[in-house]
């Protein structure tokens, strides 16, 4: 157990780890807190900075007397998230004016990947070399993953998949039509994944002139 003062409440564990499930979609963490002062604390404010995220404190209890305990709860939404995230949440007391909380909690949760693609996003460079890029595809969860269907929202990539091993393993070849111009291109890959949020995947084609952008 780690303790850690945020003025004057004394928080168990301000920093946890959470392992979720493929499956789950949310989870909450509990952050157990005490007035350890010798005055009244009151919690005026706190943000997630993600909509992915709500807080709770202790029922709308928001002011404690020295000695008095409460719980901060964050449940988080995981329906658009997979591999490893990390969150923080930010708390004022008092009535703080302070750009900075007084109390920062941190929530890192490791969501299970079942399928991987490397790279997942290739890039062309404009009025460059149009050769075909590939994807490989590496079905990571301990089931069979079967891709159904690949679609492109753009027809300026044309996107080819390669069975390697069924359920298994795949490559995605994709080709630019016309790097002349600038373009970006969403592909994706329908599954026969029970999880419905790994349902479906996305990869990512880009023609721009210069250093290559970061993946989506």
């Amino acid at each position: 157990m780690t303790l850690c003062h945020g003025q004057n409440l004394e928080f168990e564990n301000p920093s946890q780890v959470v392992h979720a499930a493929a499956d789950v979609t949310t989870i909450t963490a509990e952050f157990p807190f005490t007035n350890r002062s010798e005055k009244a604390v009151k919690i005026s404010k706190s943000d997630p900075g993600c909509s992915c995220i709500s807080v709770r404190i202790s029922d709308g209890k928001f002011t404690y007397k020295p000695g008095e305990s409460g719980v901060i709860k964050a449940e988080f939404d995981m329906s658009q998230f997979s591999g490893t995230v990390d969150k923080m949440i930010g708390i004022w007391f008092d009535d703080s004016n302070a750009e900075l909380p007084n109390q920062v909690l941190k929530l890192q949760v490791h969501i299970p990947v079942l399928m991987t693609l490397e790279p997942k996003t290739l890039q062309w460079e404009l009025a460059g070399d149009a050769a075909a890029k590939t994807i490989e595809i590496t079905v990571s969860g301990p089931d069979p993953i079967l891709i159904e269907q690949v679609n492109c929202s753009s027809a300026q990539f044309v996107p080819e998949l390669k069975t390697i091993e069924a359920g298994k393993r795949y490559q995605l070849v994709v080709t630019p039509t016309d790097v002349a111009k600038p373009g970006i291109g969403v592909i994706r890959l329908h599954t026969n994944s029970q999880i419905p949020k790994h349902r479906v995947q996305q990869a990512f084609a880009v023609i721009r002139k210069g250093n290559p952008a970061p993946a989506p």
